[in-house]
Protein backbone atom coordinates (compact mmCIF):
# COMPACT_ATOMS: atom_id res chain seq x y z
CA UNK A 1 0.00 0.00 0.00
CA UNK A 2 1.50 3.33 -1.06
CA UNK A 3 1.25 6.05 1.60
CA UNK A 4 -0.28 9.32 0.38
CA UNK A 5 -0.44 12.87 1.69
CA UNK A 6 -3.77 14.03 3.12
CA UNK A 7 -5.83 16.04 0.62
CA UNK A 8 -5.45 19.33 2.47
CA UNK A 9 -1.66 19.10 2.40
CA UNK A 10 -1.67 18.08 -1.24
CA UNK A 11 -3.54 21.29 -2.01
CA UNK A 12 -1.22 23.36 0.14
CA UNK A 13 1.85 21.94 -1.60
CA UNK A 14 0.46 22.03 -5.12
CA UNK A 15 2.29 25.27 -5.95
CA UNK A 16 5.67 23.91 -4.87
CA UNK A 17 8.26 21.88 -6.77
CA UNK A 18 11.32 21.03 -4.71
CA UNK A 19 14.91 21.25 -5.81
CA UNK A 20 18.22 21.39 -3.99
CA UNK A 21 19.06 25.03 -4.63
CA UNK A 22 17.53 26.35 -1.40
CA UNK A 23 19.53 26.22 1.82
CA UNK A 24 18.68 23.16 3.87
CA UNK A 25 18.31 24.33 7.49
CA UNK A 26 18.80 20.81 8.90
CA UNK A 27 22.39 20.02 9.91
CA UNK A 28 23.84 16.60 9.04
CA UNK A 29 20.51 15.82 7.34
CA UNK A 30 21.43 12.34 6.07
CA UNK A 31 23.46 11.32 9.15
CA UNK A 32 26.66 11.07 7.12
CA UNK A 33 28.98 12.74 9.64
CA UNK A 34 29.93 10.63 12.66
CA UNK A 35 32.55 10.71 15.40
CA UNK A 36 32.99 6.94 15.38
CA UNK A 37 31.67 4.13 13.24
CA UNK A 38 28.68 2.65 15.11
CA UNK A 39 28.89 -0.95 16.29
CA UNK A 40 27.40 -3.14 18.98
CA UNK A 41 30.52 -2.92 21.18
CA UNK A 42 30.95 0.85 21.38
CA UNK A 43 27.29 1.62 20.74
CA UNK A 44 25.32 3.53 18.13
CA UNK A 45 23.60 6.23 20.16
CA UNK A 46 22.45 9.14 17.98
CA UNK A 47 24.37 11.51 20.28
CA UNK A 48 27.59 10.08 18.85
CA UNK A 49 27.08 11.97 15.61
CA UNK A 50 27.35 15.75 15.16
CA UNK A 51 24.29 17.98 15.63
CA UNK A 52 21.85 15.26 16.74
CA UNK A 53 20.46 14.37 20.19
CA UNK A 54 17.59 12.30 21.49
CA UNK A 55 14.69 13.44 23.61
CA UNK A 56 13.40 11.44 26.62
CA UNK A 57 14.51 8.04 25.27
CA UNK A 58 17.52 6.93 23.28
CA UNK A 59 17.54 6.91 19.49
CA UNK A 60 20.08 5.12 17.32
CA UNK A 61 21.78 5.43 13.96
CA UNK A 62 23.41 2.99 11.55
CA UNK A 63 26.04 3.41 8.87
CA UNK A 64 27.48 1.36 6.01
CA UNK A 65 30.88 1.67 7.68
CA UNK A 66 29.54 -1.19 9.84
CA UNK A 67 28.43 -3.44 6.97
CA UNK A 68 26.64 -6.76 7.30
CA UNK A 69 24.17 -8.44 5.01
CA UNK A 70 24.21 -11.73 6.92
CA UNK A 71 24.16 -11.07 10.69
CA UNK A 72 21.74 -8.63 12.33
CA UNK A 73 23.60 -6.19 14.57
CA UNK A 74 21.76 -3.24 16.04
CA UNK A 75 23.54 -0.65 13.92
CA UNK A 76 24.84 -2.60 10.94
CA UNK A 77 23.75 -1.80 7.38
CA UNK A 78 21.80 -3.17 5.59
CA UNK A 79 20.96 -6.03 8.01
CA UNK A 80 20.19 -4.57 11.42
CA UNK A 81 18.20 -4.78 14.66
CA UNK A 82 17.81 -7.97 16.69
CA UNK A 83 15.18 -10.74 16.44
CA UNK A 84 13.99 -11.19 12.85
CA UNK A 85 15.87 -8.11 11.75
CA UNK A 86 15.47 -5.24 9.32
CA UNK A 87 17.04 -5.10 5.89
CA UNK A 88 17.40 -1.64 4.38
CA UNK A 89 20.05 0.37 2.58
CA UNK A 90 20.14 4.14 3.17
CA UNK A 91 17.91 6.29 1.01
CA UNK A 92 20.77 8.78 0.68
CA UNK A 93 24.48 8.37 1.43
CA UNK A 94 25.68 5.83 4.02
CA UNK A 95 23.78 6.53 7.22
CA UNK A 96 20.28 6.67 8.66
CA UNK A 97 18.63 7.05 12.07
CA UNK A 98 15.95 5.21 14.04
CA UNK A 99 12.81 6.16 15.97
CA UNK A 100 10.48 3.72 17.74
CA UNK A 101 6.91 3.67 19.00
CA UNK A 102 5.94 0.87 21.40
CA UNK A 103 2.39 0.79 22.75
CA UNK A 104 2.05 -1.55 25.71
CA UNK A 105 -0.49 -4.35 25.98
CA UNK A 106 -2.05 -6.18 28.94
CA UNK A 107 0.97 -8.41 29.52
CA UNK A 108 3.45 -5.53 29.17
CA UNK A 109 1.87 -2.07 29.65
CA UNK A 110 5.09 -0.17 28.92
CA UNK A 111 4.78 2.60 26.33
CA UNK A 112 8.16 3.49 24.87
CA UNK A 113 9.02 5.98 22.15
CA UNK A 114 11.87 8.28 21.25
CA UNK A 115 12.41 11.44 19.28
CA UNK A 116 15.34 12.63 17.20
CA UNK A 117 16.33 16.19 18.11
CA UNK A 118 18.64 18.67 16.37
CA UNK A 119 19.47 22.36 16.31
CA UNK A 120 18.75 24.09 12.99
CA UNK A 121 21.23 26.26 11.13
CA UNK A 122 19.28 29.33 12.23
CA UNK A 123 15.99 30.20 13.98
CA UNK A 124 12.90 30.25 11.81
CA UNK A 125 11.45 33.59 10.74
CA UNK A 126 8.03 34.77 11.84
CA UNK A 127 5.22 34.30 9.27
CA UNK A 128 7.65 32.55 6.88
CA UNK A 129 6.39 29.45 5.08
CA UNK A 130 8.69 26.39 5.36
CA UNK A 131 8.67 23.13 3.44
CA UNK A 132 9.74 19.93 5.24
CA UNK A 133 10.48 16.47 3.88
CA UNK A 134 12.18 13.27 4.99
CA UNK A 135 12.25 9.63 3.92
CA UNK A 136 10.96 6.91 6.21
CA UNK A 137 10.85 3.11 6.13
CA UNK A 138 9.27 0.56 8.49
CA UNK A 139 11.47 -2.23 9.84
CA UNK A 140 10.80 -5.59 8.10
CA UNK A 141 10.24 -7.48 11.34
CA UNK A 142 7.66 -5.07 12.79
CA UNK A 143 4.13 -6.43 13.06
CA UNK A 144 2.65 -2.98 13.63
CA UNK A 145 2.68 0.43 11.97
CA UNK A 146 1.60 3.81 13.35
CA UNK A 147 0.42 7.18 12.08
CA UNK A 148 1.95 8.93 15.09
CA UNK A 149 5.23 10.15 13.61
CA UNK A 150 5.25 13.92 13.95
CA UNK A 151 7.71 16.73 13.24
CA UNK A 152 7.86 19.50 15.84
CA UNK A 153 9.75 22.80 15.72
CA UNK A 154 10.36 24.55 19.06
CA UNK A 155 12.37 27.52 20.29
CA UNK A 156 14.48 25.81 22.95
CA UNK A 157 16.28 22.51 23.41
CA UNK A 158 14.11 20.01 25.29
CA UNK A 159 16.06 18.72 28.27
CA UNK A 160 15.94 14.92 28.28
CA UNK A 161 16.19 14.99 32.10
CA UNK A 162 13.40 17.52 32.47
CA UNK A 163 9.95 16.84 33.91
CA UNK A 164 7.99 17.31 30.67
CA UNK A 165 6.38 14.21 29.19
CA UNK A 166 6.42 14.05 25.42
CA UNK A 167 2.63 14.27 25.33
CA UNK A 168 2.99 17.72 26.93
CA UNK A 169 5.06 18.98 24.02
CA UNK A 170 3.31 21.40 21.64
CA UNK A 171 1.37 19.91 18.73
CA UNK A 172 3.76 19.03 15.88
CA UNK A 173 3.58 21.32 12.87
CA UNK A 174 3.80 18.31 10.56
CA UNK A 175 1.77 15.20 11.42
CA UNK A 176 -0.33 12.97 9.16
CA UNK A 177 -2.76 11.24 11.52
CA UNK A 178 -4.79 8.58 9.75
CA UNK A 179 -2.01 7.83 7.27
CA UNK A 180 -0.17 4.74 8.47
CA UNK A 181 3.38 4.30 7.18
CA UNK A 182 3.58 0.61 6.30
CA UNK A 183 6.22 0.38 3.56
CA UNK A 184 9.13 -1.91 4.41
CA UNK A 185 10.91 -2.53 1.11
CA UNK A 186 11.01 1.08 -0.08
CA UNK A 187 11.58 4.53 1.36
CA UNK A 188 8.50 6.76 1.54
CA UNK A 189 8.69 10.53 1.21
CA UNK A 190 7.00 12.22 4.18
CA UNK A 191 6.40 15.93 3.60
CA UNK A 192 4.40 18.99 4.51
CA UNK A 193 4.58 22.75 4.97
CA UNK A 194 3.81 25.19 7.77
CA UNK A 195 4.13 28.85 8.71
CA UNK A 196 6.55 29.57 11.56
CA UNK A 197 5.68 31.63 14.62
CA UNK A 198 9.31 32.80 14.69
CA UNK A 199 12.28 31.74 16.80
CA UNK A 200 11.90 27.98 16.38
CA UNK A 201 15.48 26.69 16.59
CA UNK A 202 15.12 22.93 17.22
CA UNK A 203 13.49 20.08 15.33
CA UNK A 204 12.07 16.91 16.93
CA UNK A 205 10.95 13.84 14.98
CA UNK A 206 8.96 11.01 16.52
CA UNK A 207 5.83 10.07 18.45
CA UNK A 208 4.45 12.82 20.70
CA UNK A 209 0.81 11.88 21.35
CA UNK A 210 -0.67 10.68 24.62
CA UNK A 211 -0.15 6.91 24.97
CA UNK A 212 -3.87 6.14 24.98
CA UNK A 213 -4.37 8.03 21.70
CA UNK A 214 -1.58 6.41 19.67
CA UNK A 215 -3.10 4.49 16.77
CA UNK A 216 -1.53 1.34 15.31
CA UNK A 217 -2.46 -1.21 12.68
CA UNK A 218 -1.12 -4.70 12.05
CA UNK A 219 1.06 -5.28 9.00
CA UNK A 220 1.91 -8.59 7.30
CA UNK A 221 5.08 -10.65 7.86
CA UNK A 222 5.85 -9.00 11.16
CA UNK A 223 6.35 -9.93 14.81
CA UNK A 224 4.47 -8.55 17.82
CA UNK A 225 7.16 -6.94 20.00
CA UNK A 226 4.64 -5.38 22.42
CA UNK A 227 3.12 -3.48 19.49
CA UNK A 228 6.44 -1.89 18.50
CA UNK A 229 6.77 0.10 15.29
CA UNK A 230 10.42 0.81 14.37
CA UNK A 231 11.17 3.32 11.63
CA UNK A 232 14.34 4.32 9.85
CA UNK A 233 14.65 8.02 8.94
CA UNK A 234 16.90 9.52 6.25
CA UNK A 235 17.50 12.56 4.03
CA UNK A 236 15.77 15.33 6.02
CA UNK A 237 15.11 18.69 4.34
CA UNK A 238 13.79 22.02 5.64
CA UNK A 239 13.60 24.89 3.14
CA UNK A 240 11.95 28.27 2.95
CA UNK A 241 9.02 27.94 0.58
CA UNK A 242 10.25 30.97 -1.36
CA UNK A 243 13.41 29.05 -2.30
CA UNK A 244 11.45 26.30 -4.05
CA UNK A 245 11.32 26.38 -7.82
CA UNK A 246 8.18 26.91 -9.84
CA UNK A 247 6.38 28.70 -7.07
CA UNK A 248 5.24 31.09 -9.81
CA UNK A 249 4.23 34.06 -7.74
CA UNK A 250 3.46 36.92 -10.12
CA UNK A 251 4.75 40.21 -8.66
CA UNK A 252 1.68 42.29 -9.49
CA UNK A 253 0.72 44.84 -6.88
CA UNK A 254 -2.82 45.56 -8.10
CA UNK A 255 -4.37 43.01 -5.71
CA UNK A 256 -5.03 44.31 -2.21
CA UNK A 257 -6.26 42.99 1.11
CA UNK A 258 -7.67 45.47 3.64
CA UNK A 259 -8.31 46.51 6.36
CA UNK A 260 -5.38 45.04 8.24
CA UNK A 261 -5.85 44.57 11.18
CA UNK A 262 -9.32 43.22 10.42
CA UNK A 263 -12.26 42.67 12.74
CA UNK A 264 -15.15 40.64 11.32
CA UNK A 265 -14.18 40.80 7.66
CA UNK A 266 -11.47 41.87 5.27
CA UNK A 267 -11.81 43.01 1.66
CA UNK A 268 -10.08 41.47 -1.34
CA UNK A 269 -9.50 43.86 -4.23
CA UNK A 270 -8.99 41.65 -7.29
CA UNK A 271 -7.16 44.35 -9.21
CA UNK A 272 -6.41 43.20 -12.76
CA UNK A 273 -7.49 39.60 -12.17
CA UNK A 274 -10.88 38.10 -12.94
CA UNK A 275 -10.38 34.46 -11.88
CA UNK A 276 -9.09 34.50 -8.32
CA UNK A 277 -9.82 32.94 -4.97
CA UNK A 278 -8.55 33.67 -1.48
CA UNK A 279 -7.41 31.02 0.99
CA UNK A 280 -6.77 31.70 4.68
CA UNK A 281 -4.41 29.62 6.83
CA UNK A 282 -3.59 29.65 10.51
CA UNK A 283 0.03 29.90 11.62
CA UNK A 284 0.40 26.10 11.65
CA UNK A 285 -0.44 25.96 7.93
CA UNK A 286 -4.00 24.61 8.39
CA UNK A 287 -6.41 25.98 5.79
CA UNK A 288 -9.42 27.59 7.45
CA UNK A 289 -11.38 28.94 4.52
CA UNK A 290 -11.43 29.19 0.74
CA UNK A 291 -13.58 31.68 -1.15
CA UNK A 292 -13.92 32.51 -4.81
CA UNK A 293 -13.75 36.26 -5.51
CA UNK A 294 -16.47 37.09 -8.03
CA UNK A 295 -16.52 40.88 -7.76
CA UNK A 296 -13.97 43.59 -7.12
CA UNK A 297 -13.62 44.63 -3.50
CA UNK A 298 -15.38 41.54 -2.14
CA UNK A 299 -15.72 41.01 1.59
CA UNK A 300 -14.46 37.83 3.27
CA UNK A 301 -16.22 36.95 6.53
CA UNK A 302 -13.83 36.07 9.38
CA UNK A 303 -16.22 36.78 12.25
CA UNK A 304 -16.02 33.17 13.36
CA UNK A 305 -12.24 33.22 13.79
CA UNK A 306 -10.40 34.05 16.99
CA UNK A 307 -8.08 37.00 17.36
CA UNK A 308 -4.62 36.24 16.04
CA UNK A 309 -2.27 36.16 13.07
CA UNK A 310 -3.31 34.41 9.85
CA UNK A 311 -1.84 34.02 6.36
CA UNK A 312 -3.97 34.99 3.35
CA UNK A 313 -3.09 33.73 -0.13
CA UNK A 314 -4.59 35.14 -3.33
CA UNK A 315 -4.57 32.57 -6.13
CA UNK A 316 -5.13 33.36 -9.80
CA UNK A 317 -5.66 30.44 -12.19
CA UNK A 318 -3.83 28.09 -9.83
CA UNK A 319 -0.89 30.43 -9.19
CA UNK A 320 -0.22 32.31 -5.95
CA UNK A 321 0.03 36.01 -6.74
CA UNK A 322 0.08 37.39 -3.20
CA UNK A 323 0.63 36.17 0.35
CA UNK A 324 -0.01 38.50 3.23
CA UNK A 325 -0.08 38.26 7.00
CA UNK A 326 -3.49 39.25 8.37
CA UNK A 327 -4.09 40.26 11.96
CA UNK A 328 -7.60 39.78 13.34
CA UNK A 329 -8.12 42.03 16.36
CA UNK A 330 -11.40 43.06 17.95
Amino acid sequence: MMWRLPTYLTVLLACFSVNARGQNLVQNPSFEQYNQCPNDQIGCDITSIPFWQWSKSGAAYANLCNFSDTVAGFCTVPFNVAADGCYQYPQDGNGYALVEVTVGNQSNPLTYRNQLQSKLLKPLDSAQCYYFSMYISLCDSCGFATDDIGVLFVNNFINVNGPNLVENFPTPQIVHLGNFITEKETWVKYEGSFTALGGEYYILIGSMSKPDSISQITVPTGVDWNHKATYWIDNITLLECDSLTEINETPINTTKIYPNPAQDYFVVDAGNFNNIQVELFDISGRKLLQQKITINQQQVDVSGLANGVYIAAIINSGQVVKREKILISR
